[in-house]
């Protein structure tokens, strides 16, 4: 597996001209996909959700049309204002969390953020109306202006 320095350096080497979407269907929503080089992507959202109250395992990688990328990023509002969203787990492969990537996310009660991700960007979680726990990377790790804002949070647990 690439770690992510290599992901990073691949990507500088061989970026797209643009962004191709696709959309991978799992059995409680479909995912949709920015696809950014050859080998990594973004998510960028779920439609179709079947199930309320849905904890989001986002996955470290997806075969697309025959290719394994590998997901290092949540797109700029990518989740923003979704209902069905009650927890998240983030994989270790995603190093960004984007400008209000869960902004809105009133049902979002808690999230796993791995120690791989580096930056999270403004209001990436602001106006989570029921965000109680966080747990975030005890290293280097730089928060946009408001990333937690208008959240009620009650612990936000650095490892």
């Amino acid at each position: 597996m690439m770690t992510n320095e290599s992901l990073a350096e691949f990507e500088k080497e061989n970026e797209y001209p643009f962004y191709k979407t696709a959309y991978v269907s799992y059995p409680e929503y479909t995912m949709i996909y920015m696809l950014k080089s050859p080998k990594t992507c973004a998510v960028n959202g779920i439609k179709d959700v079947t199930n309320e109250n849905l904890h989001l395992d986002i996955p470290a990688s997806v075969e697309i049309e025959g290719n394994t990328y590998y997901v290092n990023e949540i797109f700029e509002e990518g989740f923003w204002d979704n209902d069905y969203i009650e927890a998240v787990t983030i994989p270790d492969t995603v190093t960004r969390i984007d400008r209000g990537a869960f902004q809105g996310c009133r049902f979002l009660k808690s999230v796993y953020i791995p120690d791989s991700v580096t930056f999270i960007d403004e209001i990436a979680f602001a106006c989570c109306d029921s965000l109680e726990s966080v747990s975030i990377p005890g290293g280097d790790i730089e928060l946009g202006d408001e990333c937690f804002d208008d959240c009620p949070l009650l612990t936000i647990t650095k490892r």
